[in-house]
């Protein structure tokens, strides 16, 4: 069988790559033949310029100063585009597709995983490709994989949503809510709560990537992985480092700092992947680096900035008996040592029913 995947592979994010490889993999496991379609729509390409040349809202000194600095961080944009697009090139099995031709010998496309159906992420609307609505999808066999919304709050049109699903013969997805709501307006359909591909995949799939990295992280470290930025977030990790007699190593997906050099913003997924495997304590605001610390047997604190960024995170960590490693200013820090032994038992029998999820899908 030939099966396309189309996912947010052109993101430069350790995450969206991560998560792409980790389901091209599993599939192969399973005798598939598998690709990643590559399907680059603007709204994310656009992030990752060399060169930004949109300016804010704002005064001339505003707009001056945010010109200098897309110009002093080009460097490091390159820097990171080369390590994203050799990861890409070396270990994503690349199909270029056109879309809008029916004619095509693909026997069924894999939607998902990542937040393909967000309109905060698909420039304001539901993207349709990742809905199959395209004609090289026509009379294939359609299947969701852990695809996520972020939070039903981001779809404005759930009637469109529902209309186009309905071609899907089995819908799997990332957070509880989004499955509730398929079951109560679908309910015929093949639908479950499934896990995310890097965890799915499992731990040895991705320790094979691993390569060294740099000298530094020799000593024990907090590995503290934001996606954007947050002061707030990093007073927490350094406040964690300190009490545990750790060093501080930060990584960030976006912000590519011209103040804090400390800041690594081009390491490339398999350096990303040994910060993880090599840390002693991770602080994250990211899904998938909660995902990894979790693959990699961590102890770590999950920071919640916002409810729809969250939800996924907290579906996740209650799934696992985990909750008590979130962290939103409403509750208590808790740094103690996780028994794994106890997650990783509620974790395979999570694996064994997205494994049946997709038996059934493709049966």
């Amino acid at each position: 069988m030939k099966i396309g995947i189309l996912t947010f592979h052109c993101a430069n994010n350790y995450g969206a790559v991560l998560q792409a490889y980790g389901l091209q993999e599993y599939l192969k496991k399973l005798g598939y033949d598998t690709y990643i379609v590559d399907y680059r729509p603007k709204y994310i390409t656009s992030q990752y310029k060399t060169f930004a040349k949109e300016l804010p809202q704002g005064n001339l000194p505003m707009k001056v100063k945010h010109l200098l600095r897309n110009i002093l961080i080009i460097p490091i944009r390159k820097r990171r585009c080369k390590v994203f697009n050799l990861f890409r090139r070396n270990r994503l099995k690349i199909f270029k597709l056109n879309l809008n031709n029916s004619e095509n010998d693909f026997d069924s496309f894999i939607f998902g995983s990542d937040q393909i159906w967000n309109q905060s992420l698909t420039g304001g609307n539901l993207d349709k490709i990742f809905l199959g609505d395209f004609p090289a999808a026509n009379g294939k066999k359609l299947i969701a994989y852990a695809a996520s919304t972020g939070s039903l709050k981001n779809i404005s049109n759930k009637s469109d949503i529902i209309d186009k699903l309905l071609k899907f013969k089995a819908i799997g997805v990332r957070e509880q809510s989004l499955d509730i709501f398929i079951g109560n307006n679908i309910p015929n359909s093949i639908h479950s709560l499934t896990l995310d591909p890097v965890l799915l995949a499992g731990k040895q799939i991705f320790e094979k990537l691993i390569k060294p990295i740099y000298p530094d992280t020799k000593k024990k470290y907090l590995l503290l992985f934001q996606l954007g930025y947050d002061i707030h977030v990093e007073k927490i990790a350094s406040q964690i480092a300190n009490e545990k007699g750790l060093s501080l190593v930060k990584i960030s997906s976006y912000f590519e700092s011209l103040t804090d050099s400390n800041i690594i913003s081009d390491a490339s997924p398999e350096q990303f992947l040994a910060y993880v495997k090599n840390a002693s304590y991770v602080v994250t605001t990211s899904f998938h680096g909660t995902a990894f610390s979790i693959l990699f047997e961590k102890d770590f604190n999950t920071i919640g900035l916002s409810e729809t960024v969250s939800e996924r995170m907290i579906n996740l960590l209650l799934q696992l008996g985990l909750e008590d490693r979130f962290y939103n200013n409403s509750n208590k820090i808790n740094t103690t040592e996780i028994n794994y032994r106890s997650v990783n038992k509620k974790l395979e029998q999570l694996r064994i029913a997205s494994r049946s999820f997709i038996n059934t899908a493709f049966a």
